[in-house]
């Protein structure tokens, strides 16, 4: 009866130490970048981004959050007119300056 007692307080102590760790792997990652300032990107890494396949999906996606950061942006991609109006909808929401490619 004691082995049972005693395997069953290892797995309750695993299982908690688990929790505890992913719990800490939560708030670092999700809630403590949120308390600070957001960072400066234009002083880390320069004034212009460069964002392939920027009219659709994750490529759009990184252009406007750059731009929400401040960062003027360079887009790139195979459709000229859905990069055209990428393009004038970011300079528009976002007062940046963008340029095609």
């Amino acid at each position: 009866m004691e082995a049972l007692a005693l395997v069953g307080a290892w797995y309750t102590a695993r299982k908690s130490i688990t929790v505890i760790c992913d719990f800490y792997s939560l708030v670092r990652l999700h809630f403590i970048p949120r308390l600070g300032s957001r960072p400066d990107l234009i002083k880390q890494y320069g004034r212009w981004a460069v964002i392939s396949g920027a009219t659709d999906g994750i490529g759009k996606a990184y252009a406007e959050e750059l731009a929400s950061h401040g960062l003027n942006v360079i887009l790139i991609s195979q459709e000229e007119e859905k990069l055209q109006a990428a393009a004038k909808h970011i300079a528009d929401t976002y007062r940046v300056e963008t340029l095609v490619l």
